[in-house]
């Protein structure tokens, strides 16, 4: 298993534990600052990379995907829309499934950024404000990245 330390993309400040709240941090998309909670990501990377986008263990993409929209779209919190069950086992999928949320992403846009960042630790869409330029910041890096 990869260490901790390779795996866990977020940068945390020195002193930070995940599954820890911490006012005033900056939020997931760099907006100003606000309450942020840590997530542990400890069960997740167990599992990272052990599934294929159709599992059966873990459920289809499609099928984790629908559910994620169907439930999620009732959140106003990031939070809980980034820690709904199907959403974290999407990403426990590892940087694998990026094809597919990136096909998601295209076809029926969502709110995959913070998946997208935590996959590919990296986040085209840095300092863009609006949801549409975040997409296709998102679309265009999948493209120039062979993703899609």
């Amino acid at each position: 298993m990869p260490s901790l330390a390779n795996e866990f993309p977020l940068k945390m400040l020195p002193g930070q534990v995940p599954g820890t709240f911490y006012p005033g941090a900056i939020g997931l998309h760099n907006e100003a600052p606000a309450a942020c909670f840590m997530p542990s990501f400890a069960p997740l990377l167990q599992s990272w990379g052990a599934h294929s986008e159709n599992d059966d263990n873990g459920g289809s993409f499609e099928s984790l995907a629908a559910e994620w929209r169907e439930e999620a779209m009732l959140f106003s919190s990031p939070f809980d829309k980034f820690t709904h069950p199907a959403y974290q086992q999407i990403i426990a999928f590892g940087p694998t499934i990026i094809p597919a949320i990136l096909r998601e992403l295209r076809e029926r846009p969502d709110d995959w950024f913070y998946a997208l960042r935590l996959l590919s630790r990296e986040n085209p869409a840095d300092g863009l404000e609006d949801f549409s330029g975040a997409v296709s910041a998102w679309l265009e890096w999948g493209y120039r990245n062979n993703y899609i």
